[in-house]
């Protein structure tokens, strides 16, 4: 039986609604994934925990809210545990890093709860046996702090958002800790090449890698030091459906996503790889579908047309635009929120001046276009697009 089956087979004997889907979808062979329905951000919030934990300690973990709500995704600690060593085996095969060397963490206005068991707190910063956990707001509004917190701690491997490590780069002073590093893990964020060739340039002795993940899910793809995101294959079973990838969780027994429509696009792979693994791997990996900007007279434009703007303008000025964050309450008026690296910012009104023609020039019926500095913490998200008038969100 394949790890597939096993799960397929245990969620269709344990959990009430898996097996409410079976009867309601008429599954004959729970073990044939190709039975089984999508399951849709609507599906899973009637999902419930397979028991109440009464013989498992349980780890709770929330979403960021990006599928229009926060989900909360239950795990015992043995199926977390599982998780994390599954990518760790890719990482220590591939970069010859384990788990126990001295790592820099980054999280958001306040502490994730999924960090370790305290209470939720606005804490500045935290330490944790081996890690260091440093809040975003910390380092841009405390930048020295964070700073000497992390040339006396001399963290081995860092794991931050793209967008998090450059404004941790940004600062000019020449700081120990870059020469400690070895490895650098970007997730959670688009990022291209011309990002990581920057961040080389600050950072030579580390490695880079990008990881792919879900909170439904956990790691489901690492970067390889060719360049190719391998799926996780222990962790999770990804099918592509019209260029949209579905997952399977085979290890969280608490809150199992069963062909899970992620939303993010994709397209699997199955050629070998030079760096020796033979598996599967995610080519095109785009991230969400971006969701439309509409336009006073309710036209649908892409949102990636704010990003294609972005480009441009990080093209003429040298990556100057770090992130963004995007919202629309009303169709015809944009509202957008950029960061911009500390050595562009005497340009910071050209760079506006020049963000809101191109959007305009290249959105067209926009009435109002609103650009500021700076990002609202309490967005509580970086690189994203929300369109309140019609209740879509988008990554």
């Amino acid at each position: 039986m394949t790890k597939l089956e096993a799960m397929l087979k245990y969620v269709s004997e344990h959990n009430d609604f898996y097996k409410k889907r079976i009867k309601d979808y008429g599954i004959t062979n729970p073990l044939d994934i190709t039975q089984w329905p999508i399951l849709t951000v609507n599906d899973i919030k009637n999902i419930q925990p397979t028991n109440n934990f009464s013989d498992e300690r349980e780890k709770v973990i929330y979403s960021s809210g990006s599928s229009g709500f926060t989900k909360k995704v239950a795990w015992t600690y043995k199926d977390y545990t599982k998780m994390c060593l599954y990518a760790w085996k890719l990482r220590n095969r591939w970069y010859h890093i384990n788990p126990n060397m001295k790592t820099l963490h980054f999280y958001g206005s306040s502490l994730y709860n999924d960090i370790v068991d305290f209470q939720h707190n606005e804490s500045d910063y935290y330490t944790f046996n081996n890690e260091l956990f440093i809040s975003y707001a910390c380092l841009c509004n405390k930048t020295d702090i964070a700073i000497n917190l992390i040339n006396d701690f001399l963290p081995e491997l860092i794991f931050a958002f793209p967008s998090t490590l450059m404004t941790l780069l940004e600062d000019s002073r020449e700081d120990k800790w870059r020469d400690n590093i070895r490895y650098i893990e970007l997730y959670g964020e688009y990022v291209n090449s011309d990002q990581i060739i920057k961040f080389k340039e600050k950072t030579p002795k580390a490695q880079y890698s990008i990881m792919y993940g879900t909170t439904e899910t956990g790691v489901i793809a690492i970067m390889c030091p060719d360049m190719h995101m391998h799926i996780v294959e222990e962790n999770c079973f990804v099918e592509c459906i019209n260029e949209h990838l579905v997952l399977t969780s085979l290890v969280n027994t608490q809150t199992p996503y069963i062909r899970y429509f992620v939303n993010d696009i994709g397209i699997i792979n199955y050629d070998e790889c030079k760096c020796g693994l033979f598996s599967n791997t995610i080519v095109d990996l785009k991230g969400r579908e971006p969701g439309f900007i509409i336009t006073s007279n309710h036209k649908n434009v892409s949102a990636n047309t704010i990003l294609e703007c972005i480009n441009l303008i990080n093209a003429e000025y040298s990556c100057s635009i770090i992130s963004y964050y995007a919202e629309q309450l009303v169709p015809g008026e944009l509202n957008v929120y950029i960061d911009i690296s500390k050595s562009y910012y005497t340009w910071k009104n050209t760079i506006i001046s020049k963000f809101r023609s191109y959007l305009a020039h290249m959105v067209g019926g926009l009435d109002i276009i609103n650009v500021d500095i700076g990002i609202p913490l309490k967005s509580k998200k970086r690189n994203y697009y929300t369109c309140r008038c019609c209740g879509d969100g988008k990554g």
